[in-house]
């Protein structure tokens, strides 16, 4: 998803469903090494991660990308759980 952040600048969020018993560092960089492999170019490179135990669903089981966190909602979850 592309967000904007404080200073109104434009980047790419990537939702993630982790595994149980993943490990969310791990998995961040094992997903831009895919990624860069597969040549996405930098400005298209997750900024972000935002992982979730599973995506929010539409009563006709596609995602629900308006109930999906905000990148300012997901900075204050953070700053919440890592004072």
């Amino acid at each position: 998803a592309e967000e904007r952040d404080e200073e109104d600048n434009r980047f790419v969020l990537a939702y993630v469903i982790l595994q149980p018993g993943a490990n969310p560092a791990k998995v961040r960089a094992s997903m831009i090494r895919k990624l860069s492999s597969a040549g996405i170019q930098p400005v298209g490179m997750p900024r972000e991660f935002c992982f979730l135990d599973s995506f929010p669903m539409t009563v006709n089981q596609k995602v629900d990308k308006k109930r999906l966190p905000s990148y300012q909602e997901i900075r204050a979850r953070n700053s919440l759980d890592h004072p």
